[in-house]
């Protein structure tokens, strides 16, 4: 009677009819299913069963063996009309679950808002996706040619494994990184007890310096000198792209910028002219922050690796592309150890298009890429997961509306921890994508420059309670507008660049506006790289504009804050505790050639900033840009700030340094007010991060604004114990 109607219609029209009766109404039609839909999976299950119970039992039904089986349950099931109204929830047993390919959720895979679909594992982190492939059989090394290249007094070490015996045919090409270059990794590595390996290298550690241009160096023959006297690895002249038994490659900077990290194939190698070249492949071969130059002020540093002559150190392995061996030193005894070779050439989950669905509590690890992709989708919820030991991204967001990633522990990722991007800067269109109560850490293990633990980036997204900590370079990476930074907690950020920050934003784009970074504890980061430049809490570079930065503790950071150049920049209400400097603000862009300038012109085409829209809403960026004052840093302040035990108090109280901005300058340049530098205790307990203002001080005058340290970083949670990991 009542299957023409919608299931919540007829549900709630049957109902009235038959509550006088006092009767539970259970089914008005075929369609109508009130409990969720609830399918198993396990690694004792088949795909064959009908995944209805956890284990098999009398009457037929079992567990289905994949998550791909999972969803092709649900979607055999929708298109009979079987599905609940309530939603799924597929549950995923205990234990590890090979994924060669990844988990495809579509369009026709999502949910409704009251009706969501889950798949979750019954165990948090119990359920492993791993997209690895175990290596089971190794002996002595035994290839005598091979030996030859392996120093006599490490051989003895040395394993060796067939990997077509171990059911591997491929182990994938290197190919070009850089920082600006998003194809990612789609080369196999190893790891051993569930830890990164390293590839055959030289030098170990510390890379080695440029000592000079080298020899015929020029575009696009760069060349580099550098002292290869403990290189191992013989003078060499690559005569075709088929070679794959001395595949060398370097990894590194080679001229001024100590912040980026490129990868290029080795051409030729001459030891006696202590000579290297490489090549310019892939990617942007027009780029000269490829070219090697010579800087004795920043010296260039380098590692040559995949050369099986430099197998000589416990960790490193060298993968035989020829041959398919694979040859490893292990750290510790390979009897008893697991040693895994990751597989999967994309991610191992990837919601494209989708809607209301949530992906929680798994452990995912192994892929060549990234780990979990949400493209395009929409109220996606991405929760509880550890993501680890992949080659590129941890979880990667682009695009779609009201994403949220939370909760989730990422780490030792090849490249990003955790990116959500979204949004529509020109339609001033916000995608509400939120990272919330993550856990990053030792991020960008293999591309380190601008891969940071955590990227935002597009309109309207949020960063908030995260702690994010050991990092080479960025802890945050932001740009864009609207976007929100809040109560994280950071730490040992920026541990090996320079002129760089633990948040910061360097696209140089007068157009970022309505950008917010407040409540965040940022500790201990210091200069990664001594000697050579400084580094920062927060840096807003290259002429961005328009971030507010308030409320922020900083404990031992080497210079807290840098506005580079931009307008409408606050560095407001902040505290400095045993730091070096507080605020500083340049004027770089009154010096800046013309050139340059015309860069950033072109990039504020990118969005529509004379249109009434934008106009409404950003007067300012209008008015900056047609007023010809655009080179000079207006409408940034300085205000409330507080340093205690400064390192370098004679800079104006310990609060802010100005290049080339006169102290005196107007206050449509700079507004300076209500700021201390002192070594008085102005707080009820600094010490253990209490800088709640003590009655009768100066801060208390001041209405500076309570902040507790304890209040930022990762909450405890059903998914999440911040006390596993800190002290």
């Amino acid at each position: 009677m009542l299957a023409w109607l919608s299931p919540v219609k007829a549900w709630n029209l049957g109902f009235m009819f038959l509550r006088p009766l006092g009767l539970v109404l259970l089914a008005c039609s075929p369609f109508l299913v009130l409990a969720q839909t609830k399918l198993w999976v396990s690694t004792a299950g088949n795909d064959a069963w009908n995944g209805l119970a956890s284990v098999r039992d009398a009457a037929g039904n079992g567990p289905k063996a994949t998550l791909i089986g999972a969803r092709n349950e649900i979607r055999r099931l929708k298109s009979l009309g079987q599905l609940s109204n309530a939603g799924v929830v597929v549950t995923v047993r205990p234990g590890r679950y090979r994924m060669y390919t990844p988990l495809d959720l579509t369009a026709s895979d999502g949910g409704l808002s009251n009706a969501k679909v889950t798949y979750q594992s019954e165990v948090q982190n119990g359920a492993i996706l791993d997209g690895s492939k175990q290596i089971y059989s190794w002996k002595p090394m035994a290839n005598r040619v091979k030996m030859e290249s392996v120093a006599a007094s490490v051989r003895p070490y040395v394993y060796q494994a067939d990997l077509r015996a171990n059911y591997i045919r491929e182990v994938g090409r290197m190919r070009h990184v850089a920082p600006n270059f998003t194809i990612q990794p789609e080369w196999a590595e190893l790891f051993f007890n569930e830890n990164r390996m390293n590839l055959a290298r030289w030098p170990n550690a510390g890379g080695a310096f440029m000592t000079g241009n080298g020899t015929g160096n020029g575009w696009p023959t760069p060349t580099l000198k550098a002292e290869l006297s403990t290189l191992r690895t013989p003078s060499y002249t690559r005569h075709s792209n088929f070679e794959t038994d001395t595949d060398y490659w370097v990894r590194g900077n080679f001229n001024e910028r100590l912040f980026v990290q490129f990868q290029e194939r080795v051409t030729w190698i001459n030891k006696s002219s202590n000579d290297l070249r490489y090549a310019i492949e892939d990617g942007n071969t027009m780029d000269r922050a490829r070219a090697a130059a010579y800087y004795p002020e920043n010296l260039g540093r380098f590692t040559l690796v995949n050369s099986l002559w430099e197998l000589d150190e416990p960790g490193e392995y060298y993968f035989d592309r020829q041959d398919l061996l694979l040859y490893f030193y292990p750290p510790a005894a390979i009897g008893s150890a697991t040693t895994r070779v990751s597989m999967n050439k994309s991610c191992l989950i990837n919601v494209v298009g989708s809607k209301y669905v949530v992906i929680q509590g798994f452990l995912v690890e192994g892929s060549r890429q990234n780990g979990i992709n949400v493209v395009a989708s929409q109220s996606v919820l991405v929760r509880g997961n550890q993501v680890r030991n992949v080659g590129g991204t941890g979880i990667y967001v682009f695009g779609g509306a009201n994403v949220t990633v939370g909760s989730n522990i990422v780490h030792h990722t090849g490249e990003t921890g955790i990116h959500i991007e979204g949004g529509n800067r020109s339609a001033m269109t916000r995608c509400n994508n939120l990272a919330v109560n993550n856990y990053i850490h030792h991020a960008g293990q293999v591309q380190p420059y601008y891969r940071p633990g955590l990227r935002i980036a597009g309109y309207g997204l949020t960063a908030r309670g995260n702690e994010i900590a050991y990092h080479r370079h960025q802890a945050i990476h932001y740009f864009g507008n609207e976007l929100l930074i809040e109560q994280n907690r950071i730490h040992h950020a920026v541990q090996d660049a320079l002129d760089s920050a633990a948040i910061y934003c360097g696209d140089g784009d007068w157009t970022t506006r309505g950008n917010v970074i407040r409540y965040n504890y940022l500790s201990d980061i210091q200069e990664g790289r001594a000697g050579y430049h400084i580094v920062h809490g927060i840096y807003m570079d290259d002429m961005n504009s328009s971030t507010n930065v308030y409320g922020n503790i900083f404990r031992n950071v080497e210079q807290p804050i840098q506005i580079g150049g931009g307008h409408g920049n606050s560095a407001n209400w902040n505290v400095f505790v045993d730091c070096n400097g507080g605020v500083r603000i340049d004027d770089r862009g009154i010096a800046a050639p013309q050139s340059w300038i015309d860069d950033f012109f072109r990039l504020a085409e990118n969005v529509p900033w004379r249109s009434n829209a934008w106009r409404t809403k950003y007067p300012e960026v209008y008015e900056t840009l047609t007023n010809g004052q655009h080179r000079w840093p207006s409408g940034n302040s300085i205000v409330g700030n507080i340093s205690l035990r400064n390192w370098e108090n004679d800079k104006v109280g310990g609060i802010y340094e100005l290049w080339g901005v006169n102290k005196n300058a107007p206050s449509s340049i700079l507004v300076f007010d209500k700021n201390i530098g002192t070594l008085a205790d102005q707080f009820v307990d600094e010490k253990k991060g209490n800088f709640t203002p003590k009655p009768g001080s100066q801060a208390a005058a001041n209405k500076f604004p309570p902040l507790i340290a304890t209040t930022m970083g990762v909450k405890k949670d059903a998914f999440i114990d911040p006390s596993t990991w800190q002290n």
